[in-house]
């Protein structure tokens, strides 16, 4: 199918107020779309065979799925455009930052005092919208930034998400689990000049050691290895990332999601302490910000982390971004790191705000 059908057909479905996905795997070529027949809220089950899982931060409440009723595909233009170098300007919230401040400070004496080692702490931003059709968004998404998990999600009863995540939970398939410690943020015009602080190379070892824990106390992980960290870039951002591998013969998909979701790189270190610290202070709901999501068949399951992501409403858009906090945190350069991470979403809509 011709990308023009493929996004008449997606607009049409969408137009009847019918729950679909579009998505694309990182450097692939082919845009999958899922389409579901009904308007229904499905959960996702021990016995779910197949579709698109999407699921909140707080893992009390069960994913959702959109079922593949109907599967579109198309396939497009893989040249890889310049990396956006661009800065979208934010207008500044003194309130907002006063208070974002205040709680990374609180985190930071929390962390010193406890036994918290990281704790990831996400604000909103709210951005008022021209009209603007949302399916062109995806479609400058997936231009600009090839190297991500880019998707857009629809349901008439939770609304539009789309993102564009460097971040993978993990991949399954043939008993063969690959997923990464993906942490540390910085900011820099060449791979080659960026330069890691003890803080960041701290904040990514957490990550990983926290991974290789959880995935070494799942009954049938007979091997589990992974890299050292190597620098990454995502858009116009620098990561520390480890790939991590393990062969998986007994716990199940949602056994594997029970055990790394959240990451050390949304949640923190200890995971039940920072989620609760999170629950207690952040101050709003992340619903399905710092979630996972992906398609999921019987063959093969490839979950992602959702970061880098926006909810749509017809004339607003809120913006998601963290930070990751440990002992050795500045506020003033996490709210720098967070206002950095915005750009992401903000060079898609920078048009229309």
């Amino acid at each position: 199918m011709n990308a023009t059908d493929f996004f008449n057909r997606i607009e049409d479905h969408w137009g009847k107020q019918r729950p679909l996905v579009v998505y694309k795997t990182p450097n692939a070529s082919r845009v999958t779309a899922y389409l579901q027949n009904d308007s229904l809220l499905h959960r996702v089950s021990e016995s779910t065979a197949s579709g698109f899982v999407m699921g909140k931060f707080d893992t009390n409440e069960a994913p959702f799925l959109i079922l593949d009723d109907e599967v579109l595909e198309t396939e497009i233009d893989t040249q890889s455009p310049p990396q956006p170098t661009e800065t979208v300007a934010l207008p500044h919230n003194s309130k907002e930052y006063q208070r974002y401040i205040a709680l990374l400070n609180q985190c930071i004496q929390e962390i010193q005092n406890t036994h918290l080692k990281k704790v990831v702490l996400s604000r909103s931003i709210d951005l008022p919208l021209k009209k603007v059709n949302p399916w062109e968004l995806f479609q400058k998404a997936i231009s600009l930034y090839p190297s991500a998990f880019c998707y857009i999600w629809y349901h008439p009863q939770k609304g539009i998400w789309l993102g564009a995540t460097p971040e993978t939970l993990f991949n399954l398939k043939n008993q063969q689990l690959s997923t990464m410690a993906l942490a540390g943020t910085a900011i820099a015009t060449d791979i080659n000049l960026v330069q890691w602080s003890p803080k960041e190379i701290h904040e990514q070892e957490l990550v990983t050691d926290s991974i290789l824990k959880a995935l070494r106390s799942l009954e049938g992980n007979e091997t589990v290895t992974f890299t050292p960290a190597e620098t990454v870039q995502a858009g116009s951002l620098f990561h520390l990332k480890s790939h991590i591998a393990a062969t998986v013969t007994k716990a199940s998909v949602w056994e594997l999601v029970a055990a790394l979701h959240p990451t050390p790189a949304v949640g923190g270190v200890p995971r039940k302490k920072a989620f609760d610290f999170i629950q207690k202070n952040e101050g709003y709901n992340r619903s399905f910000y710092s979630g996972y999501l992906g398609p999921i068949s019987d063959k093969e399951t490839h979950l992602f982390v959702n970061l880098r992501c926006l909810q749509w409403q017809p004339h607003l858009v809120t913006l998601y971004v963290g930070s990751g906090i440990t002992a050795a945190s500045n506020p003033q350069s996490e709210w720098e790191e967070t206002q950095q991470k915005a750009q992401t979403m903000l060079r898609l809509i920078s048009s229309t705000i």
